[in-house]
């Protein structure tokens, strides 16, 4: 059964929205529908790897699959898992799974998480960001495969400048699209630092042509301005449409996501009729919703995200901007076992400065990364 989800929205703000659309086209509604309310990918049984929280979620369709790597955790350490699908409703995670280890950059690390996917000329590229012990410092880092299940080893992504007062205190949680014609990757990142006395989550971007090195823009693009999102936004998923030449991002503030419009990925408009989805009472998302990933397919949009209900567990959900029929088959396939392989990290490779998402080591209840009630790249 499908339900609109549109918390508190007045015919005001209707309004504004549809005449705002008219001069800022998008790929886009303001109204998605969740999916039965039902858990798209679980938390694991007791004493697996991931028996607390699973979240963060990147899905790739490709040969007739929907392909999801996510992260995971026990509630200590932090891993990245996949699953598949025949369908976008429920995934079968993979029996190797998790395919990164949760000491894969630092051995002291608490893990790693929030996994941006894509697929160039058949082979995977992955950005995470990684969680030290203190929750104060984060990293993004890059790794390849041919398999999307063994990866290489992860290198410390540079940037053209050091970290700003607005980004000083960690990047994480990436979005990445890549330009094929220009050969330039586009970067939407959250990233913590100072404002006005206070550290605050805001989203930053930036540009790379081999998706290691970035040129980063000075400050950020987006950051909290509408009532329902508190002092702090992160964890963007961005997607853009070759049609219209705009830019759409979904993102999360405490307990909501939202989203915005752009024509250059860099100047951004909030969509009056945020926030686009919020908890729902008695289901598995009541008490928070967020780490939003965004899939077009066949002109429907497939929002992936990350719901906390009443037994605090993390686990994944689905909205739709078009109804779906409850009586699609939701059986998927079992995965073969591919045996992954855990790459050696050299004593090259620098952990994070200080900074890199956290995202929300001061954040009630915002962002993955925190040492605090919750909580990428």
């Amino acid at each position: 059964m499908q339900y609109r989800i549109n918390r508190n929205l007045s015919l005001f703000f209707l309004l504004l929205f549809f005449v705002s659309s008219l001069f800022l086209p998008s790929i886009t509604s303001a109204f998605f529908y969740k999916y039965d309310f039902a858990i798209v990918l679980p938390v694991g049984n007791l004493n697996q790897w991931d028996d607390s929280q699973v979240y963060g979620p990147s899905v790739v369709f490709e040969g007739g699959k929907f392909k999801m790597w996510f992260s995971g955790s026990d509630g200590i350490h932090r891993k990245i898992g996949y699953a598949e699908s025949l369908t976008p409703f429920s995934f079968t995670k993979n029996l190797s799974s998790p395919v990164i280890t949760s000491n894969i950059i630092n051995s002291s690390d608490i893990g790693v998480e929030h996994p941006s996917v894509i697929n160039i000329n058949s082979q995977y590229k992955l950005w995470l960001s990684n969680v030290e012990l203190s929750y104060q410092n984060f990293g993004i880092f890059y790794l390849t495969s041919s398999t999307g299940l063994s990866w290489s080893t992860p290198l410390n992504l540079n940037f053209d400048t050091n970290s700003t007062s607005w980004d000083i205190l960690g990047k994480g949680a990436p979005t990445i699209i890549y330009n094929s014609v220009q050969n330039i990757y586009h970067m939407w990142y959250a990233a913590r630092g100072s404002l006005n006395g206070s550290t605050r989550w805001r989203i930053g971007y930036a540009t790379s042509s081999d998706g290691i090195n970035w040129t980063k823009n000075p400050t950020p693009v987006l950051e909290a301005s509408q009532f329902w999102e508190g002092s702090e936004i992160g964890n963007p998923a961005v997607l853009f449409d070759e049609t219209t030449g705009i830019y759409d991002m979904w993102y999360h503030a405490a307990y909501d996501i939202g989203h915005a419009t752009s024509p250059d990925g860099i100047n951004w408009t909030k969509d009056p009729a945020n926030p686009i989805l919020s908890p729902t009472a008695g289901t598995f998302d009541s008490k928070r919703v967020f780490n939003p990933y965004v899939l077009k397919k066949d002109g429907i949009l497939y929002l992936y995200y990350t719901g906390i209900g009443s037994d605090d567990k993390w686990q994944i959900g689905l909205a739709t901007s078009e109804p779906i029929p409850s009586s699609l088959p939701t059986a998927t396939p079992t995965i073969t076992p591919i045996p992954s392989v855990t790459p050696v990290i050299t004593s090259t490779l620098t952990p994070t400065p200080t900074p890199t998402i956290t995202i929300t080591p001061t954040i009630t209840p915002t962002f993955t990364p925190s040492p605090t009630p919750i909580i990428n790249q």
